[in-house]
């Protein structure tokens, strides 16, 4: 499972392999689907614990450090939910890998959404690429549009501030198990709607705009460090928030607008600031133009579709007529 999950070229092999026999892609289904105990906790966990445990009582400063160890552990769980998503990628080129999964794609939907709940740190994230990726297979939109209302509800829990307890708790654990799901729950709304423009009703419905709108920070734009999963969240809530607007323009409140405005102008700073920095000493970078793409686009969309323009214009027309002096 390690292997398949992990590497691009196993899971190409298995994808064929699966093509011709997929009544074994089934066994992966089933640990997805069931989910057992003995497939959701690392490989020894339980015998990790207990040792843990007789280490704690002797007063063993290692104890802890080996629960943590074990936790770093992958689960089949997680495995198999990588291996899915891998084995869905891979094969997404094969006609004949199509034809022979696309009866088992209702099956996969329905155990991959079982681990799309809100703060999961282990599964929700990896459940939730996992169903990206299966959006390359043209038979499974219909069946992703199904969990729509669970992918922004588990986005909604995702992204609400956090009491002191669990920041402390999370600040013990290793990173490794307390990646956000919120990039790839995001990856799946925006090839959702590209896959199936006619999910956009059923996103509005749920309240989209009200859980990503939110979600857009200027910040991510200003720096350029190692670290680009601000930048990827950002990018893809412009992506998703410029079909929906402009899709239903007028589901747009006005306090949105305003605060969606003000964010853009301090991204479209951001963008002169770095254009001038660079002009003339250097070609400007194809990867940084493509960052800044998103939101440009997204401010076309909100002046071109909604009221946004012609609001904006009147207010200049009065901000600019001279002030009247009293008779």
């Amino acid at each position: 499972l390690f292997e398949w999950s992990q590497r691009s070229i196993s899971a190409k092999a298995m994808a064929e392999f699966a093509a011709r026999y997929p009544q074994h892609l089934q066994m992966l289904i089933d640990i997805v689907a069931k989910e057992k105990k003995e497939d959701a906790l690392p490989p020894g966990f339980q015998d990790n614990a207990k040792k843990a445990a007789d280490f704690l009582e002797l007063g063993s400063e290692a104890a802890m450090q080996q629960m943590m160890d074990s936790l770093l552990v992958q689960s089949p769980m997680e495995l198999a939910i990588g291996s899915v998503g891998n084995l869905c990628a891979a094969g997404a080129s094969l006609n004949l890998f199509q034809e022979q999964i696309s009866g088992l794609v209702p099956a996969m939907v329905s155990a991959l959404r079982r681990h799309l709940r809100p703060n999961d740190w282990r599964d929700c994230g990896p459940a939730a690429g996992a169903l990206c990726n299966l959006l390359r297979l043209p038979s499974a939109a219909a069946e992703v549009e199904s969990c729509s209302e669970l992918l922004l509800k588990a986005l909604s829990e995702e992204t609400k501030p956090e009491i002191a307890a669990m920041k402390e708790l999370k600040a013990q654990l290793p990173s490794r198990l307390v990646v956000s799901a919120t990039s790839r729950l995001l990856g799946v709304l925006v090839n959702l709607v590209v896959c199936r423009p006619t999910s956009l009703a059923q996103l509005q419905h749920h309240g989209a705009l009200e859980i990503v709108l939110p979600l857009l920070d200027p910040e991510a734009y200003s720096s350029q460090g190692s670290d680009d999963e601000p930048q990827v969240i950002s990018t893809r809530v412009c992506l998703l928030s410029g079909r929906l607007i402009g899709a239903f323009p007028d589901a747009l409140k006005l306090d949105q607008e305003m605060q969606l405005l003000q964010k853009l102008q301090k991204i479209l700073q951001t963008i002169s600031e770095f254009i001038s920095k660079v002009a003339g000493k250097t070609s400007i970078d194809e990867k940084i133009l493509e960052l800044f793409d998103p939101p440009v686009r997204l401010l076309v969309t909100l002046l071109t579709k909604t009221g946004a323009l012609t609001r904006l214009a009147r207010r200049s027309e009065e901000n600019s007529e001279p002030s009247r002096s009293l008779s």
